[in-house]
This record gives structure tokens, C-alpha cells and sequence, in this order.
């Protein structure tokens, strides 16, 4: 891509702020890519954010941490559709969807079976839930350590 004497000068600057907090977040100074919560949050947010822009302009109720993603759809057919536009989407980032790791959950299955796919019996999530319920200030700062 072309870039201007001033635009490619911007981005000598972010690449090498990048490099000071990949290098601030690993714990070897000579080998390896960070792995402590933050880091690794921070990096797939700006790696996915293309994936999850289109997602939503396509206007699917699309939910994604990391890379865990959840589709909400009406019906069968459609979840086939967006699964399919999410591939799509991956692969312009050089990744895919782990077909192993892929399901589509109907509303005709059991509630117990639902709840598997949505997390909602995570007791993590759950008490991360009830903390920012709470709306005081400290323990939602707490909640991301």
C-alpha cells in the first residue's frame, strides 16, 4: 500500500510504541510473545477489530473476547449464513474457524444445552457479572487483574 512521507512516518511511530509494549509486556527480553491477559486482550482486539466491524455492518448480533465467538440468529439457516460471512471475514485476517470447536445451537435444544454454548453456567463470568452489577468504581477495576 502507497503511503505519503508523512503517513509512513506515523506508522514508524505506532510500530515502534507497539514494539515498546510487546517488549514492557513479555518476561524475556530475547524471545517470545506475550502471554499475561492484557497483552494478549489488547493484541487480538486490534488484530480482530476488521472482523468484528464487518460482523456488525452485516448486522449480526455478534459477540466476540479473544477468540471466542458467539452469533445470535433467528434461525438455522441464517446462523449457516453468518458462520459462513465469518469465515469469509477470518480468512481476509489469515485465519479460520476451527470446524471442531464450531457448533450450531438450535432453540429446539434443551435449555441445559444452550446454556453450555453461552457460558452462562461460568462461575467466573458469573461473579465478574455480579461485580459490575455493583457499579462501584473499585471492584470493577479489581475484576481485570
Amino acid at each position: 500500500m502507497a503511503a505519503l512521507p508523512a503517513e509512513k512516518a506515523d506508522i514508524r511511530v505506532y510500530v515502534n510504541t507497539l514494539f515498546d509494549c510487546l517488549k514492557s509486556w513479555c518476561y524475556s527480553d530475547t524471545a517470545g510473545l506475550p502471554q499475561n491477559r492484557d497483552a494478549s486482550s489488547f493484541l487480538a482486539n486490534v488484530y480482530m477489530l476488521p472482523v468484528d466491524r464487518a460482523m456488525l455492518a452485516k448486522g449480526y448480533n455478534y459477540f466476540r473476547y479473544m477468540d471466542d465467538i458467539k452469533i445470535a440468529c433467528v434461525s438455522e439457516h441464517d446462523a449457516r449464513k453468518a458462520l459462513k460471512a465469518l469465515s469469509l471475514e477470518l480468512r481476509n485476517r489469515g485465519l479460520s474457524v476451527n470446524s471442531g470447536k464450531t457448533t450450531i445451537v438450535s432453540r429446539d435444544q434443551g435449555d441445559d444445552d444452550i446454556s453450555k454454548y453461552l457460558d452462562a453456567g461460568d462461575t467466573e463470568l458469573q461473579q465478574i457479572d455480579s461485580v459490575w452489577q455493583t457499579r462501584s468504581l473499585r471492584p470493577i477495576r479489581a475484576s481485570g487483574d
